[in-house]
């Protein structure tokens, strides 16, 4: 529900974008009814769907440029390139409200296996990421981001991301796993980093004359709670944990895109770029559009046997056609050949025996 994201703690997301999702959030769980409505009221399909509602994939832009959009399958298929859009806020698992409404893209059990069955797929030569998102929870990116950085050379296909509109903080991270960043001149690009809001109401719990007490077993099990300031030494305790997080985060980001680690101040001190104007290595290559970067990608897709099948029956049939033809005629020069062989020797064998 969506009050689990009020849980969450640290977050690689856009500052700017945290805020207001969070009042968003707020004012739906304040705004639920006493009970979830029936499933009727939600038409909510039974036993699921490989396609979430509307804001987690939506293949209709894909679709627009000629794709194929099929009801089991969590992408659109154009030109042998698999377009996986992925949409809003990202959490480690999906989260709904109680109308069944995605409210945030669940990198885990969405976007993982949406590329697995891309990568997968024999009609599929290459796997775009169309991602528009500020970024979303420190949960979930990393185990994302390496499963689409293993999964991608495993399967040995082209992979690339498209940032469209934003791909930014935890979003970039699974952007830069493909090994390529295609964007227009003006999409927005990085925010490379990790925030963490901790509330403090010490000050307002003063004013209306209450106060409380953690008590704890082990010295840091209330640290950043709501109604007591931090000490230096709880700071630099939550500061350190940060850092950590951060640094999986960047070594992730300069493997996947070769950027240079010795640089961080750079590519990755928490400002999101214009594409155009991005530091060198952060950006691919800028585009025109999804459709130049699906165009691109498709140059690259390989054709074997299962894709052609897949994809061009009647070329495959062709092909088998001539192939067998040709089989069968050097079949037939080769039996001529050894027939030859056997009569001259034959003649030979004769010759030397009757003169």
């Amino acid at each position: 529900m969506p009050n689990s994201l009020f849980a969450e703690r640290l977050w690689a997301i856009q500052p700017d974008a945290l805020a207001p999702f969070l009042s968003h959030v707020r004012g739906m769980v304040l705004s639920r009814p006493a009970s979830p409505p029936d499933k009727l009221a939600r038409h909510e399909p039974s036993g699921g769907s490989a396609l979430p509602p509307a804001g987690g994939f939506t293949p209709h832009a894909a679709f627009a440029l000629g794709g194929e959009v099929l009801r089991d399958k969590p992408y659109a298929v154009v030109n042998g390139v698999a377009v996986i859009s992925i949409r809003g806020v990202l959490s480690q698992f999906a989260v709904r409200t109680y109308w069944g409404e995605l409210v945030a893209t669940g990198m885990l059990d969405q976007i993982r296996p949406a590329i697995a069955a891309a990568l997968a797929d024999n009609a599929v030569g290459a796997v775009l990421l169309d991602i528009n998102s500020p970024g979303g929870t420190v949960a979930g990116m990393k185990e994302l981001s390496d499963f689409t950085a293993s999964a991608g050379k495993a399967a040995g296909k082209p992979m690339a991301a498209y940032a469209n509109g934003t791909m930014a903080s935890a979003a970039y991270s699974l952007g830069a796993s493909t090994g390529r960043v295609f964007a227009p001149a003006t999409a927005s690009v990085g925010s490379i980093g990790i925030i963490s809001v901790l509330p403090n109401w010490a000050g307002w719990n003063e004013k209306m004359g209450v106060s409380y007490a953690y008590l704890t077993a082990g010295k840091w099990k209330a640290v950043g709670n709501e109604d007591n300031p931090l000490t230096d030494q709880e700071r630099a305790y939550i500061q350190a944990r940060l850092d950590t997080l951060y640094q999986h985060f960047t070594d992730g980001v300069a493997s996947g895109m070769g950027l240079d680690v010795a640089a961080l101040g750079t590519w990755a001190d928490g400002q999101i770029f214009i594409a155009s104007a991005a530091p060198q290595g952060l950006v691919t290559a800028i585009v025109a559009d999804l459709e130049t970067a699906i165009a691109t990608l498709a140059k690259e897709t390989t054709m074997d046997k299962a894709t052609l099948a897949a994809q061009h029956p009647e070329v495959l049939a062709s092909i088998t056609r001539e192939a067998a033809e040709q089989a069968t005629a050097q079949a037939a020069t080769q039996h001529a050949a050894q027939l030859k062989d056997r009569t001259e020797a034959c003649v030979a064998a004769v010759r030397a025996t009757a003169g």
